[in-house]
């Protein structure tokens, strides 16, 4: 079996919830979920000062907070997607 090359990727993915905002970092198949943050320019003055060299995907905004199996199936579809840096 063959891995598609974005599952073999590191970047990072914020979503917003009802609540605030979730911070994810995927690297391949693992899924590290950060927050509730307020969602707010800071929010993302932050996620840049962490992941400096990483791609950062919004995803849209979701009525709860996403497992991690979504959160790869969602964020790998967005970073497979043309200008989605």
């Amino acid at each position: 079996m063959t891995s598609s090359p974005a599952l073999l990727s590191h970047f990072v993915v914020l979503y917003a919830v009802p609540t605030g905002c979730i911070i994810a970092e995927i690297e391949g198949s693992a899924v590290y979920q950060l927050g509730l943050f307020p969602e707010d320019e800071q929010l993302i003055a932050f996620v840049a000062s962490l992941f400096p060299e990483l791609p950062v995907i919004a995803l849209p905004a979701h009525p709860a907070r996403l497992d991690d199996d979504m959160v790869l199936i969602l964020g790998n579809r967005a970073i497979q997607k043309p200008g989605a840096e």
